[in-house]
């Protein structure tokens, strides 16, 4: 997996590289990382901080994950959508209410050297 970020959230990525290198799945990993964020051990993401990750779940078919980090934010604050509610082919919001939150937008092939 690719992940990229600002060289402000590096400490995020090297968290999760550390979890992967010991065995974890991705999502086991990313789960990892919302728990060390909401607790405290790692530092919250900047409002509004935009990231992206280029990522495929078996080796093949990447796709480009975009979102913008929205801490706290609610459907009621922003106007949007639960992304778990909604079609993925528009922005949404997912870990509502957590400093975790984040605006989720639609994933789009990669098409890039991938290997």
């Amino acid at each position: 997996m690719v992940l990229c970020s600002r060289e402000a959230e590096l400490v995020h990525e090297d968290a999760v590289r550390k979890w992967r290198m010991e065995g974890k799945s991705f999502m086991e990993a990313d789960t990892l990382l919302v728990e060390a964020v909401e607790t405290g051990q790692l530092p919250l993401w900047g409002y509004g901080a935009i990231g992206y990750r280029v990522m495929s779940m078996d080796g093949e078919n990447a796709v480009v994950a975009n979102y913008m980090f929205l801490p706290n934010a609610t459907p009621e604050t922003t106007g949007l959508g639960l992304y778990s509610e909604m079609n993925h082919d528009v922005p949404s919001l997912m870990l509502s209410g957590m400093k975790s939150a984040h605006l989720m937008f639609a994933q789009t092939p990669f098409e890039g050297a991938w290997k």
